[in-house]
């Protein structure tokens, strides 16, 4: 895990921010107190409705203490304990020495506590090691959320587990339902991710190598966050436009908005905006197999399109309009994002175009942002808008071979939804609680009810919120952002990318090298000589090619080529073994089969480079012939 700069970061706010916790602790309606059980130890209480609740016992506590950590295996290295909830430190310590490199993240819930944690007990010795990082008060979800999402990952996730420091679900209910979507969500999106990238990597990848020109010569998000940050936001709204069914409802309204707010268009919302002659600042794509009809409208080939590599590359034929790429994927460009020293902007997603937009106004600076036809379920049994496809029998969901289920609507009504539709309102729930600063408003006039939104008309909310006398020109400033490279850096990339044999030539030999130093290993342990310095050197040989193919940036999208064979060695990768013979067997079985997924997948990218290399010859011959 990479977590330096978490660490940096931790130590930093532990200095800066001591004061502020002790002004916020003075505000906080909670009376805490420190008392000792029998055996001298200093343990904490908090007086709650009336009655006395202790973290620790006040009896025998080393038994309660291992009995909670006891709870789940927690040996692996890869480990990472969410803990609810600080007590008086013990259970943190009793975690860490069940496991010396396990991430711990704890948050804790109550100014208070930290306060007399601090400068009571202490905490010096919990955080020296730098593997654990406390997090402390409500404003701190969006911090647990974020740290949380960043080191778990599919490899780790039967070691991922919460942890609730006994009696903090009697005192802090509330917070801990919050902490437990936070988990659920995380290890929701871990399994989602891997299925996705299994069900449609194919097309993923060719559409990556498909898009490869085109970004190098296009715009990036990076660059568009910087200008947006330059901007006062605090009194413009942004406005989501999905094409839920309720979007025919109040669709003529976003009329009044224009200019008053920026508009960002999910691309399925682009037809049925193109037929109110309603143009949207922005429009958004991340799907790899988007139909190319909804974006033909000659209306809309001209808006701003947030893009990314594995998008729809048929896109890019007839959309005459600025594309800005987010850095969504590992790719073979990345490389050069670093070594050009260009700044990477992510969006977050939790598996559809609506929150890849969400992501993208929280990450331009907007302080409220306003939902339309954001359904995420079947008011009258409709799939869409009535515009998206121009098609009613197939916007009619008794058409379409599902499962259904009832969820509560906005109107304290029943309205149908599936499996996908209903993780979807989950993670815009989740986002509520995460991204506290922002003020969420369900103008959608129908469909699922989001927690923590506030629901309005699309007409109230304009009202409300749309302020400005003056419009904005959103276009002038889009058209503001700088390119992702220089030209002088577009000509030294596609210069490489017509050598691309020459680097795959070198990747396939590393390869080849690292299969000869599996099958020496596995020579060494069928003989089971296992002390001697010719294993040891085995052994040091491996973790260093380990490092390089999990690590190495240069190559880490050959790992997508490879992701059926990449999750499957995930899968078994940390089962442990009863004899050194069965765990070596492991290691070399799995890294065998890895880097011949891996030979696989220098061959498939080969092949698909091929038209790619063809382009960027194109490209190096007509920059001739201008010069």
């Amino acid at each position: 895990m990479d977590t330096e700069n978490i660490y940096n970061e931790q130590t930093e706010r532990k200095k800066e921010k001591i004061s502020d916790l002790h002004k916020k602790a003075e505000a906080e309606q909670i009376e805490v107190f420190v008392t000792e059980n029998v055996a001298g130890k200093p343990i904490l209480g908090v007086l709650h409705k009336e009655k006395e609740y202790y973290f620790n016992s006040r009896y025998e506590d080393d038994f309660l203490v291992k009995s909670w950590c006891s709870q789940y295996d927690m040996s692996n290295y890869r480990a990472i304990a969410l803990v609810f909830g600080m007590g008086n430190g013990e259970y943190i310590r009793a975690l860490r020495e069940k496991n010396e490199q396990m991430f711990i993240l704890v948050f804790e819930p109550s100014y208070s506590i930290a306060v007399i944690n601090q400068d009571t007990i202490g905490l010096d010795d919990i955080l020296e090691n730098g593997q654990t990082m406390i997090l402390v008060g409500e404003e701190q979800y969006s911090a647990v959320y974020h740290v949380f999402n960043t080191l778990a990952t599919y490899e780790a996730v039967d070691y991922i587990k919460l942890f609730v420091t006994p009696n903090y679900e009697n005192i802090f209910p509330k917070e801990l339902e919050k902490i437990e979507e936070i988990y659920k969500e995380c290890l929701t999106r871990i399994i989602f991710s891997r299925n996705t990238i299994l069900m449609i990597g194919k097309e993923m990848t060719c559409n990556i190598a498909n898009n490869y020109i085109d970004y190098i010569h296009q715009y990036s998000l990076a660059n568009l966050i910087k200008v947006f940050k330059a901007l006062e936001l605090d009194e413009i709204p942004a406005i989501i436009i999905a094409a839920g069914p309720s979007l025919d409802k109040n669709i003529k309204q976003l009329k009044k908005a224009k200019g008053k707010a920026f508009l960002i268009a999910v691309d399925t919302a682009l037809n049925p905006l193109a037929k109110e002659d309603i143009i949207p600042d922005i429009s958004i794509t991340v799907d790899p197999h988007k139909p190319l009809m909804l974006f033909r409208n000659e209306k809309m080939i001209n808006i701003p399109l947030v893009y990314a590599l594995t998008s729809n590359s048929k896109i890019k034929d007839f959309h005459k309009g600025m594309r800005i790429y987010q850095n969504s994927i590992d790719s073979f460009l990345n490389q050069f994002i670093r070594r050009f020293g260009k700044q990477s902007a992510f969006l977050e997603t939790g598996g559809s175009v609506a929150h890849s937009a969400f992501s993208l106004a929280q990450r331009l600076g907007f302080k409220t942002i306003i939902f339309v036809g954001q359904d995420l379920a079947y008011p009258n049994d409709k799939e869409h808008s009535e515009s998206v496809y121009n098609n009613s029998s197939i916007n009619n969901i008794r058409n379409l071979n599902k499962e259904y289920f009832e969820v509560e609507d906005i109107y304290g009504k029943k309205v149908k939804t599936e499996y996908n539709m209903n993780q979807y309102r989950l993670w815009f729930e989740q986002a509520v609680i995460v991204y506290s600063e922002i003020k969420f408003i369900d103008a959608t006039e129908g469909g699922a009810k989001k927690k923590g939104m506030e629901i309005l008309t699309l007409e109230e909310a304009i009202k409300q919120e749309c302020k400005l006398e003056k419009k904005i020109d959103f276009e002038q400033i889009i058209k503001s952002t700088q390119k992702i490279f220089t030209e002088e850096e577009q000509k030294i990339i596609l210069k490489e990318i017509t050598e691309f044999s020459e680097t795959a030539s070198h990747i396939r030999k590393k390869i080849y090298e690292g299969i000869e130093i599996y099958n020496k290993l596995e020579r060494l342990n069928q003989r089971q000589e296992y002390s001697g310095k010719e294993f040891n050197k085995a052994i040091k040989k491996v973790t260093q090619l380990n490092k390089w193919v999990s690590e190495n940036p240069d190559i880490a999208y050959l790992h997508m080529y490879a992701a059926e064979e990449d999750y499957q060695v995930r899968d078994v990768i940390l089962e442990e073994k009863d004899s050194v013979y069965e765990e070596v067997k492991l290691v070399t079985d799995s890294g065998k089969k890895m880097l011949k997924a891996l030979l696989d997948a220098i061959d498939k990218i080969e092949t698909d480079m091929k038209p790619v290399i063809e382009e960027a010859n194109r490209k190096i011959e007509n920059n001739r012939t201008r010069q």
